[in-house]
């Protein structure tokens, strides 16, 4: 019986790939949210000139930075990014 070996945190990845960003805005019910993300998408892309990515589950977020804190954490997150939820 095989096992599954399950990812311990640092291994799991933060960013995900571009094609992903697709495949949220497909799944949202909502269509008036849909194309509310659409123009922040085309306005975020604009402002930051990068293309988005999907980060966690579902957070569009444009370029990365590299943080260290003195404590020895560190990690990557988006500079600019938000998450289309229900009002």
């Amino acid at each position: 019986m095989a096992t599954t070996k399950k990812p311990k945190p640092n291994e799991i990845p933060s960013a995900l790939d571009a094609n992903q960003v697709n495949v949220v805005l497909a799944s949202l019910e909502d269509e008036a949210l849909r194309v509310d993300c659409l123009v922040i998408l085309d306005r975020m892309r604009g402002i930051s000139g990068h293309e988005p990515k999907l980060w966690n589950v579902a957070t569009f977020g444009f370029d990365t930075y590299h943080y260290k804190y003195e404590s020895g954490r560190e990690g990557d997150c988006h500079v600019l990014g938000f998450h289309p939820r229900k009002a």
